[in-house]
């Protein structure tokens, strides 16, 4: 069959995938092969004849490969390998020993879909709808759809997870009305979005999640604080504790009981664990064995910390949006960690009692991922129509919460290339069997048909085209669906689209938001904003460079704490003349429903010069143990340093931040040599970074406001001096504004007075002392010279003599001893921010 629309959707997780297609209107999964599962293990074996295994056939060789790897202490020894969703788009590689050659994050998940395309044998598949996490960074967002284009798929679409399952639950749902929260607990990620439907309309509230939280989380816990301490008191390993790579080829090795005690106990009250096979030996060449019972507290003990956090995401999205968890509608569990009693409790007694478990969490973003594929259109360039039959081009709503819908049917007389009678009739007839058109005539080949659909489901009809003889013939499409009871919520924005830039307001280096780019913001979008050149720009220099880094994240903090996204530069090779500094640049940026974003930049000093440019893929670089560990130490160190001092700081804020470094350096220290562990160690630490940054800012009004009262007092001592009736004026003003921003506690208005007050103070000086002000700095210059670290030691020498000169015959005037005093000014560097160290490439707001 001939597809128009792409209908097949892939949910590609952590732990397992599934692939599903929209089947006579309704979405199906696509069983493995052999097995026939609804869900694939994502896991990949390469064996010694180079054959690439993939699902339950490398699954069941994991196990024994990581006991045999820890027995030998020999990590070469891995053909097999999962959980690599957690690695995408970064640098890391596997080095399976029977290839030559070692396979990135994105290669092994292309194996995957490989295999998932393969479960299909009835026709090509051109193009998919593959599913990732809502959270997830445009690096592993770029990364997915190469592993797509390795797979061999033509065109490719990606839908955050919540979504797809949304869609499910909007076709399975009896009343999606109302507010209601998609909890993703997976193997490896955790979305939560509040969703809100109106008459069938859903939106996407808002979202939230942490791309380093998943059921993988739980068994490597369940290694380290129960498995891992059983061996420690039973055995002696205190070899393996203290080699990294014995370590973690140990803990490796525990991962598959670990995941058993967790499927059982999601269920039981007790497991027991007993080790057919030796683990291995010990320091003293002893079997390793594992012979014990874990009761249900024991496990929740360990794992509600991990179903906790998850749990506080999202009362913090509800309580962000002003939502009480008693008024939800509902909640709809995806991933198999969500079967866990524990969590199901926990969620029960911490957000909500109303949990939908009508769908399964296994299939559900699969399904969805088919129902959102049934909306969108496959490529015309790649469509694989068959010309030989008749061509009909069909308009149609693909949701819709209305129970009749008017569908637009037209013979495409360029591409029926066989011919066709001039009377032409069409029927659309439901595939319930319920429901047809009849025929109708196509006059002047085309006609509107209104059909009538069944509530709350995909209604697929059959497309039939005849000549005026009744006889059938060939044509294409030959069916078409359309989902009744909701409108198809779009993909949004889970961060700020930003650019980091240098914001002249507050003197710093941050991000810049993009305006209509905001978080929740429905994707396809467009937002612009209006910079400034830092420097001049040369026509054909290529040295001379703009500078546009993006970023996904919180405005206004430091780009190093965000998901970078990539960066556009310009230089004097892409402009056709001159373009000083201080120069506009209109930046607009587009982001397409996959993420994909493109970068315009427009200079009205140049005629509205366009350049365009979309943001290339990146790999991210996993950090050094070392590397974090520098970075844990030093968030530790400024706790201790902001705990200890005077400033109004929170100190139970940062005594729970203290705690986390801590809980961080013991995961890190345990998997140094996991390159998953270290990448959520990186980013629960800026996490804990940005942090710091809010407290500190917030800890700074009350020495913002005694420097805001002492600046004003300050200029009231030199009215008194040098002031006269207008500054009297002034200074009453003051007040009034000075008054208001403390009771505000307004930060950045007080940075604003301070500045106010200290150029009237100077004015008021200057036009009081006269020359007078303008010696004394020279004296004090001239005093303190060798004191000073002058830019230019000669020149503001040379400088200093030429103002007494000045002096000396006379001619001590403002006008002849101000400019002088500038210069030397000019000459120091700033105490805040040096401009030298400023990123001139960069723009300006």
């Amino acid at each position: 069959m001939s597809r128009r629309k792409i209908d097949y959707g892939i949910d590609l997780g952590t732990t397992n995938s599934a692939i599903a297609r929209m089947d006579k209107g309704s979405p199906v999964i696509i069983k493995s092969e052999g097995l026939q599962k609804d869900t694939t293990p994502s896991c990949v074996n390469f064996n010694r004849k180079q054959i690439i295994r993939v699902g339950d056939t490398a699954y069941n060789l994991l196990d024994s490969e990581r006991v045999k790897a820890y027995q030998n202490k020999d990590a070469n020894i891995i053909n097999t390998f999962e959980e690599f969703k957690r690695t995408m788009g970064s640098d890391v590689k596997v080095h399976p020993s029977n290839m030559d050659k070692d396979y990135t994050s994105e290669e092994l998940s292309a194996e995957v879909l490989k295999a998932l395309k393969g479960y299909v044998r009835d026709e090509s598949i051109p193009s998919v709808i593959i599913t990732v996490p809502a959270k997830f960074e445009q690096h592993q967002i770029d990364a997915t759809q190469k592993s797509a284009e390795m797979a061999g798929f033509k065109y490719c679409e990606l839908l955050q997870e919540p979504i797809a399952a949304s869609m499910a639950y909007g076709i399975d749902g009896t009343n999606i009305d109302g507010y209601w929260v998609v909890f993703d607990f997976g193997g490896g990620t955790f979305d939560t979005v509040l969703m809100r439907a109106e008459e069938g309309i859903m939106k996407v509230v808002d979202a939230s999640g942490d791309n380093h939280l998943g059921g993988k989380n739980i068994d490597l816990a369940l290694v380290d604080q129960l498995l891992i301490p059983y061996l420690k008191d039973h055995y002696t390993i205190e070899k393996t504790l203290t080699d990294n790579l014995s370590m973690d080829l140990l803990r490796n090795a525990l991962k598959r009981i670990a995941e058993r005690i967790k499927i059982n106990l999601s269920s039981k009250n007790e497991y027991s664990v007993l080790t057919e096979e030796p683990i291995g030996k010990d320091d003293n060449d002893v079997d390793l064995e594992l012979d014990m019972t874990i009761s249900l507290d024991q496990y929740e003990q360990i794992v509600a910390p991990i179903f906790d956090r998850a749990i506080t995401i999202t009362n913090k999205l509800l309580s962000d949006n002003s939502i009480a968890g008693n008024t939800l509608n509902s909640i709809l569990l995806v991933g198999g960690p969500t079967f866990s009693q524990t969590f199901r409790k926990m969620i029960s007694e911490k957000v909500s009692d109303k949990i939908n478990t009508s769908i399964d969490p296994m299939t559900v973003v699969a399904k969805g991922a088919a129902l959102f594929a049934s909306t969108r259109d496959i490529p015309e360039d790649i469509q694989e129509a068959d010309l030989s039959k008749i061509q009909l081009i069909i308009k149609y709503p693909e949701t819709t919460v209305e129970t009749t819908q008017t569908i637009g049917v037209k013979v495409d007389t360029k591409k029926s290339k066989s011919g066709f009678p001039e009377e032409l009739y069409v029927e659309l007839s439901r595939k319930d069997g319920g429901w047809s058109s009849g025929r109708v005539y196509l006059e002047g080949l085309a006609e509107l048909v209104t059909v009538n659909l069944l509530e709350g489901k995909p209604n697929g009809f059959d497309v039939s085209l005849y000549d005026s003889q009744g006889n059938r013939l060939p044509s294409e499409p030959t069916e078409i669906s359309i989902i009744q009871g909701f409108k198809v919520p779009g993909a949004v924005l889970t961060y700020d689209i930003c650019v980091d830039a240098f914001e002249l307001e507050h003197e710093k280096q941050h991000l810049i938001p993009i305006k209509g780019l905001e978080k929740n913001a429905t994707l396809p979008a467009k937002g612009t904003e209006i910079f400034k050149t830092q420097k001049d720009i040369r026509p054909g220099k290529k040295e001379d460079i703009i500078t546009i880094p993006v970023y996904g994240g919180d405005p206004r903090t430091r780009s190093i704490l965000n998901n970078y996204a990539g960066t556009v530069c310009i230089t004097g090779e892409n402009l056709p003349s001159f373009l000083p500094k201080g120069s506009d640049v209109e930046l607009t940026l587009r982001i397409d429903s996959s993420r994909r974003i493109t970068v315009q930049a427009s200079f009205p000093y140049l005629d509205d010069e366009l350049y365009e440019e979309t943001i290339s893929k990146y790999t991210q670089n996993t950090p050094t143990y070392s590397m974090l560990k520098k970075e844990l130490n030093l968030v530790s160190e400024t706790c201790q340093n902001l705990s200890g001092s005077d400033s109004a700081l929170n100190t139970v804020e940062l005594n729970v931040i203290a705690n986390d470094v801590e809980k961080l350096t013991k995961q890190l220290d345990s998997g140094q040599e996991d390159e998953a562990t270290k990448l959520e160690v990186l980013h629960r630490t800026r996490e804990l970074l940005k942090e710091l940054d809010r407290l500190k800012l917030e800890g700074e009004w009350p020495n913002t406001e005694r420097e805001l009262i002492e600046a004003f007092e300050h200029l009231k001592a030199t009215a008194e001096q040098f002031g006269d009736e207008k500054t009297e004026h002034i200074i009453s003003q003051l007040q009034t504004q000075i008054d208001s921003v403390i009771r505000s506690k307004n930060s950045k208005m007080a940075i604003e007075l301070m500045s106010q007050i200290s150029s009237i103070d100077f004015a008021v000086v200057e036009q009081g002392a006269g020359p007078a002000l303008y010696i004394s700095f020279l004296k004090d210059f001239d005093d303190d010279f060798d004191v000073h670290d002058w830019k230019d030691p000669s020149a503001a020498r040379r400088l200093i003599n030429e103002a007494k000169n000045i002096i000396v015959s006379n001619r001590a005037t403002t006008a002849n001893l101000k400019p002088i005093v500038g210069e030397l000014f000019s000459l120091l560097p700033r105490a805040d921010q040096p401009i030298s160290m400023r990123d001139e490439g960069l723009l300006q707001k």
